[in-house]
């Protein structure tokens, strides 16, 4: 089960720049909340999503990547 979260921003947001700050205080707020049992689908299923439903952020994808990925590690196990 995912506990702890991780992400590095590419695409050339610089170390320090707001972007590079944004994505990284998401993944306190994610570690945080899933340490605390929030689960992550429910999290993921917080955020704003597009008439289509894909994620309306950088946050919302982030967190259906990590549910995907959960997803996955469960079903091996």
């Amino acid at each position: 089960m995912v506990r702890e979260v991780f992400l590095r921003p590419s695409g050339g947001a610089k170390a320090g720049s707001a972007i590079d700050a944004l994505v990284d205080d998401l993944a306190v707020i994610v570690s945080v909340a899933l340490q605390h049992g929030v689960p992550l689908a429910a999290l993921a299923r917080s955020l704003g999503r597009e008439p289509a439903g894909h994620p309306a952020s950088i946050a919302g994808a982030a967190l259906d990547l990590l549910t995907e990925f959960q997803a996955d590690l469960e079903a091996e196990i």
